[in-house]
């Protein structure tokens, strides 16, 4: 089974396939929740269809079943949760990002990985969730976006949809110095000359 695995996965990321919007549950008041969905987005900002979900009794089991990238809590007083979607054998680089337990290391403090299993943001009112609406959807985008690391994604993740989204292509060509555009003043040298060391 593991050399047959290997061949698939090796197929499908040499394919172009479709890849699934971000999906993001949402468990809020309706006004919280409108607020969130008709925020403003900017222009970087990813693709995301929007669920209501009927509960909270078991985000991850949801995320899992439903196939979402984060599941979204707040029931109008309390901190907001955000839970990410996390499989066994593909856990999270970190637990929850505000959440510094144990002892204070340089890894602790700055981890190699930065995705979250879950966010949690303390005194969040109503009135906050719908000022705030447009910093929040970005925090559930980059918490849905980082559920989306190559080492959380399993092969029928990726065959669902599910793309990385950590991984950074390589420059087609490096270039060299001097092809390097140059926005010089009056008086400055052109690239060529500066990557010879005369002015």
């Amino acid at each position: 089974m593991g050399d047959g695995r290997r061949r698939l996965e090796a197929w499908l990321a040499g394919r172009t396939l479709p890849t699934r919007p971000l999906r993001v549950g949402l468990c809020l008041p309706d006004d919280e929740a409108d607020a969130l969905v008709s925020a403003a987005a900017g222009d970087t900002a990813s693709r995301i269809e929007w669920f209501r979900m009927g509960g909270w009794d078991d985000p991850v089991g949801t995320c899992r079943r439903h196939l979402f990238d984060a599941a979204v809590y707040h029931d109008g007083e309390g901190p907001v949760r955000i839970v990410t979607l996390e499989r066994p054998d593909h856990a999270a680089g970190v637990v929850e990002w505000a959440d510094l337990v144990g002892p204070l290391t340089f890894g602790s403090l700055f981890p190699g990985r930065v995705d979250p299993a879950a966010v949690v943001i303390e005194g969040a009112s109503t009135t906050r969730v719908r000022q705030g609406a447009g910093l929040l959807r970005a925090l559930i985008e980059a918490s849905a976006t980082l559920s989306r690391s190559e080492h959380r994604l399993t092969l029928a993740d990726r065959v669902l949809g599910r793309r990385v989204t950590d991984v950074i292509e390589p420059p087609r060509r490096a270039l060299a110095l001097e092809e390097l555009p140059f926005d010089g003043g009056p008086g400055d040298g052109t690239p060529r000359q500066r990557s010879r060391g005369t002015r």
